[in-house]
């Protein structure tokens, strides 16, 4: 036993803290045996009323039962020093990270599944693409590529089967 005190000495734990948490554990599954049973034989009571299932009266059972078992924690974390504060800023920071998981996740699927609706098609094969860029439409070629950066205007020229010309203006 001298063992035992000198080792909750050396970590700087009291007993105080020890009886408490056995006590508040105690009293919670008391409590919560006894709460159980009682929400059983209510929700058998229902059951009929409600034509619940038993599946559902054990779902809400355990999730009744779950709830109490969590506020016990809360309780035995704040007997031994843990304030609520610390929690929730773990959870949300769990959350948070998980929450980015998805996103990441959910932007690569995107962008995996785009690239089929945005395969170029049969149509885009037909088109006789000339890219342009420049102040008029008498400059072209791979000597004004440049020319892109030093104005804000675009100029594209397209050759379909349908229509001999399409141009299209965008300024930036």
């Amino acid at each position: 036993m001298t063992q035992v005190a000198e080792w909750l000495d050396h970590h700087h734990v009291e007993v105080v803290t020890i009886v408490g948490t056995a006590a508040i554990l105690i009293v919670a599954a008391i409590i919560i045996l006894v709460l159980s049973r009682l929400l059983q034989r209510w929700l058998s009571y229902l059951q009929g009323r409600l034509h619940l299932t038993d599946e559902t009266n054990l779902t809400i059972g355990r999730i009744v039962v779950a709830v109490l078992w969590i506020f016990t924690a809360l309780a035995v974390l704040n007997v031994w020093g843990v304030g609520l504060g610390g929690v929730w800023a773990v959870l949300v920071s769990a959350i948070t990270v998980i929450g980015v998981g998805f996103l990441a996740t959910w932007a690569m699927i995107s962008n995996f599944t785009a690239s089929f609706f945005l395969a170029p098609s049969a149509y885009s094969r037909q088109q006789k693409r000339t890219p342009f860029c420049g102040r008029t439409s008498s400059e072209s070629g791979p000597r004004n590529a440049g020319l892109l950066a030093r104005y804000p205007t675009v100029h594209c020229h397209a050759e379909t089967r349908k229509s001999p010309r399409v141009t299209s203006r965008r300024t930036t």
